[in-house]
């Protein structure tokens, strides 16, 4: 048998994808820092018709460039005056026509990032203060069905934010197109319409991200700004490399707002090509704003123009990974599959994440060209390729067949298998069977908030209306939903919360009700208090003597009793007779009051009549009274003390 023949496939087509990453002196993406001069301009027409007159006229710009931890302002040039949040200019020469206004600025845009150092429970409890970064606005319409399903199924089994954000990322970078013609509308597509047409330009897919962010209880705000390209389809649209952007900030509990820019592949931080103008709730916020006074004048305004000039560069940065790869077999058979995997190791403190790609012959199938990895602090971690050789291997030859695994930050990892008619043939099963798998935790738990009466009148029915919210990292299918033994399924998805009522007539006193949540991951059981109350009642007694003595000292006692479950309010005490009146008073009578009344009988007559009224009211104010009468009788000795009392007697009833 002759010599086998050694075929080994060219370079070209790898060259080709390799060209960006490879020249790194020139590759702006990869710098440490970039000095940049920007120039911003707009200009609006004041045009008049009869009788037109022009008191004043204010534009004010709403974007432009500000201190942060990755960006430096050196220099800022303006007719302008900054004003909070905007550069506002005012006209008052009464001229018509045009307008000029903006500003220059001179930035120094650093590769800074507010580090996550590690892991950050998902869900995310205790917001306060982000929580209108999680409300839906017109154009992030975060509460779209479509886009809380996707969400929740691209977070379910996590427990780590920094991963669930990044599996937003990626699947919005993977599954919907970058496409300038949707720019042709009058304002950015809603998130969801993005969705169902997957397609979109930089803000659009940056709002379909932040909706799902929202959507999942995480704080996420749109970012404004401009960045470097050199994307053909952008720089022939726009005519510059420099153009408008727009990507996202969400927010991390402990760490701060962490740059996430989508269609640049950027999780976690942005390049230092990003100029960032403004950040705000949805990309539909004005840019510019005027107002006028006057009479029978129209304004017409241009888009704002912008022009970026480099001025100055840092070095390259150091590269945050090392990679390595091997294959599984050196030697395939026509047809056979192998496994191309890469070791990939994080080199730095804090989250990574960076796209790898691959790049073979022709003769070669790759079944997903490039990876999205995500690595926590100090990480390595396997990622590999399924491929597949041709079937047009001739008998006698041996093939090589390289490949190039390379990333965006210009690290590569080079290899090679051979091909040979009588090679090994994998099957697909064979090395998927060797592909790692992430493990997931799944955490299923729910919230529930009930909205009642703590206290009700007896005879009255307690309305109960309940919310159950998924904290957890489930979703939870066939949920059963029940309040008070009234159930009902449904599937409640990640952060999603759903209503639900019932009612109880309960008994007098302190009362329970149960609601019970349960399926195959959650069985969560809760009680709520309650009581009922009667109308409140007061029982009244009084002891006192039938029968004293002419001089002698006497009392009266008067007995006042709670005779309910709820609470007398107000409570007032009377007795009076002939000769005055005496006075109890209490806020609340919570059990039982004896008030005791002391006299003499000077002034009394032989038969002597009290009463005694006692009125109390509920909480609602309804008032309640009852009464009650006795006689003391006076007796005493001689004929002039039986005159005394008799003569009090008529005085008492004149009076």
């Amino acid at each position: 048998m002759g010599r086998k023949k050694e075929i080994i496939f060219g370079w070209g087509l790898i060259c080709l994808f390799l060209i960006p990453f490879v020249l790194a002196e020139n590759n702006l993406y990869q710098k440490e820092s970039l000095q940049l001069e920007l120039e911003v301009n707009g200009e609006m027409n004041l045009i008049g018709e009869v009788g037109a007159t022009l008191k004043e006229v204010t534009a004010e710009i709403m974007l432009y460039p500000k201190d942060s931890f990755r960006q430096k302002l050196l220099n800022f040039e303006s007719e302008g005056e900054i004003v909070g949040e905007k550069i506002v200019f005012i006209w008052k020469d009464g001229v018509l026509g045009k307008k000029e206004y903006g500003y220059s600025a001179k930035v120094n845009n650093l590769r800074e990032r507010h580090e996550v150092k590690g892991k950050i429970n998902f869900p995310i409890f205790n917001l306060e203060g982000y929580e209108d970064y999680l409300l839906p606005t017109e154009t992030i319409d975060s509460e779209n069905p479509l886009i809380v399903a996707r969400a929740t199924e691209l977070a379910e089994g996590e427990d780590d934010l920094f991963k669930v954000v990044f599996n937003l990322a990626s699947w919005v970078e993977s599954n919907i197109n970058y496409d300038l013609n949707t720019l042709t509308a009058t304002a950015s597509q809603k998130a969801s319409w993005v969705l169902n047409n997957k397609q979109g330009v930089c803000d659009e897919m940056t709002s379909l991200f932040i909706a799902m962010s929202r959507s999942l209880g995480i704080p996420a705000r749109f970012v404004s700004g401009i960045s470097y390209t050199e994307s053909e389809e952008v720089v022939e649209y726009t005519g510059k490399n420099w153009a408008p952007h727009g990507w996202a900030e969400v927010y991390f509990p402990s760490v701060g707002w962490v740059g996430f820019d989508i269609t640049f592949g950027e999780y976690g931080y942005v390049d230092v090509t990003h100029i960032k103008l403004r950040d705000g709730f949805d990309p539909g916020e004005a840019s510019t704003k005027f107002s006028w006074l006057a009479n029978n004048v129209k304004l017409e305004a241009e888009d704002l123009d912008f022009e970026v000039k480099l001025v100055g560069q840092g070095k390259a940065v150091v590269p945050e990974f090392s990679i390595t790869s091997e294959v599984l077999g050196e030697e395939i058979g026509p047809g056979g599959f192998n496994l191309i995997t890469v070791k990939i190791k994080n080199l730095e403190n804090h989250y990574l994440a960076t796209t790898l790609r691959l790049s073979v012959p022709n003769e070669v199938t790759v079944f997903e060209e490039k990876k999205k990895v995500l690595l926590s602090p100090n990480e390595e971690k396997e990622v590999s390729w399924k491929v597949r050789l041709t079937e047009a291997l001739n008998e006698g030859f041996v093939y090589t067949f390289p490949y190039v695994v390379y990333s965006e930050e210009n690290l590569t990892s080079e290899g090679s298998f051979k091909g040979t008619y009588d090679g090994l043939i994998y099957s697909k099963k064979d090395v998927e069977g060797l592909v790692i798998k992430e493990e997931k935790k799944y955490l299923g738990s729910v919230e529930i908030d009930c909205d009642y009466l703590e206290e009700s009148l007896l005879g009255e029915t307690l309305e109960i209306d309940c919310s159950v919210k998924n904290v957890g990292n489930v979703n939870l299918k066939g949920l059963q939903l029940c309040v008070v033994g009234s159930c009902e399924t449904k599937d409640l998805l990640i952060n999603q919360e759903e209503k639900m009522s019932g009612s109880v007539l309960g008994e007098v006193g302190n009362n329970k009700f149960l609601v019970d949540i349960n399926n195959n991951e959650v069985d969560e059981k809760k009680y709520f208090s309650y009581s009922v109350v009667d109308g409140p009642n007061v029982n009244l007694e009084s002891i006192a003597p039938e029968e004293i003595n002419l001089g002698e000292e006497f009392e009266i006692k008067i007995m006042v009793e709670k005779k309910s479950y709820s609470i007398p309010q107000k409570v007032k005490v009377m007795l009076s007779w002939s000769r005055g009146e005496q006075i109890w008073e209490m806020a609340e009578l919570k059990t039982e009051e004896e008030l005791v009344f002391k006299s003499g009988t000077n002034g009394m007559g032989k038969e002597n009549k009290f009463d005694v009224l006692v009125e109390w009211e509920d909480k609602k104010g309804a008032t309640f009274e009852r009464k009650r009468s006795f006689v003391v009788e006076v007796v005493g000795g001689g004929f002039w003390n039986g005159v005394k009392l008799w003569f009090n007697g008529v005085i008492n009833k004149i009076v």
